[in-house]
């Protein structure tokens, strides 16, 4: 065959789908004079690749279903419980003590006596080792501990806590080294609001941190050994500083 009469071939072929074309127009101008040009065209291609409604009512281009994740930026409907029920870490006794809390990096379990009074506390690694553990002495009939020792997992003594109680709710926590010396003193009220905190050094106070549990603004003085006051600050209900004073 000559190339040229393929040219002509072609020609014709291209003609015939454009009259073609054509005819459709054409056809569907007739068909539906009132409508625009751009409805005309899209029709052709709803009816020329897509399936027709049967409901002549319902528009062929339906709406797509989206599996898109929703976007991060926008806020996430707010959880009354964002951390779970807060006894998921929890495990009570059939006489509703405490006996294990849970909190993945470790864990820490309770015994009792027969007064459902707290006489040891375990604490594990998050591999369930043992790290320490701690007993409590009570005097007489009391339900609060007057005493609590606490070991390593080689059996080391690390502390000693003495608990003194006031008349009025309220008490502290006195914590020794094994050699006896105060370590720290911490205040409570009686609703078990730290109040004010002592810490040692070499027999003496030498820091001194002061709570208002109205405000929950703070006071922090530092003294040298011979009780003179070196350092002082005040800091608001957010912990930031807000006065700083030195001394020489």
């Amino acid at each position: 065959m000559k190339k040229t009469e393929i040219i002509v071939i072609v020609t014709i072929v291209v003609l015939a789908i454009a009259a073609i074309v054509v005819g459709i127009f054409a056809f569907k101008g007739t068909e539906e004079t009132s409508a625009p040009k751009e409805d005309k065209i899209g029709n052709f291609f709803s009816e020329l690749f897509e399936k027709k409604p049967e409901d002549e009512d319902v528009d062929p281009i339906e709406p797509v279903e989206t599996t898109e994740e929703p976007d991060e930026t926008e806020p996430e409907p707010e959880d009354d419980e964002p951390y779970g029920d807060i006894d998921d870490f929890f495990e009570y006794d059939d006489n509703g003590n405490i006996i294990e809390e849970d909190y993945g990096d470790y864990v820490l379990r309770h015994e009792y006596d027969h007064k459902n009074r707290k006489i040891r506390t375990i604490t594990y690694d998050g591999k369930g080792d043992i790290q320490y553990w701690s007993d409590f002495e009570y005097k007489g009939d009391s339900d609060k501990p007057s005493r609590k020792e606490t070991k390593d997992a080689n059996d080391e003594h690390i502390s000693t806590i003495i608990y003194e109680y006031g008349s009025d709710g309220s008490y502290t926590e006195s914590s020794y080294l094994p050699n006896g010396i105060l370590m720290d003193k911490t205040y409570f009220d009686k609703s078990g609001f730290i109040v004010r905190a002592e810490y040692y050094y070499k027999n003496y106070m030498a820091q001194l941190y002061e709570f208002d549990p109205e405000t929950y603004c703070a006071k922090q003085t530092d003294y040298d050994e011979d009780g003179n006051v070196i350092y002082y600050a005040e800091y608001d209900e957010n912990g930031d500083l807000v006065k700083e004073e030195t001394y020489d």
